[in-house]
């Protein structure tokens, strides 16, 4: 395991940083209740669909489908250790 990260050591201060990259990830998209519902009807309707039959094409679709949500110009935080 790293013994620094960002500068910063110690195994408290190294989950601090983690914490705070993932609470600011995971916080960075806003989070619409009308949308999310209809996607989790369209999820259900599809595992419906699903019923009896084994296909890669759901999963396939569920990942097209989501990245056509993403937001163009994004990118992924990138973490430096050293």
């Amino acid at each position: 395991m790293p013994n620094t990260v960002d500068g910063n050591e110690g195994d408290s201060n190294i989950a601090d940083i983690f914490q705070e990259k993932y609470k600011s990830l995971y916080n960075c998209v806003s989070f619409d209740p009308h949308q999310m519902a209809v996607l989790l009807e369209e999820t259900k309707l599809d595992i419906g669909n699903m019923v009896g039959r084994c296909s890669a094409s759901f999963i396939t679709d569920a990942i097209n489908s989501s990245i056509l949500l993403l937001k163009p110009g994004k990118s992924g935080v990138k973490i430096f250790i050293g």
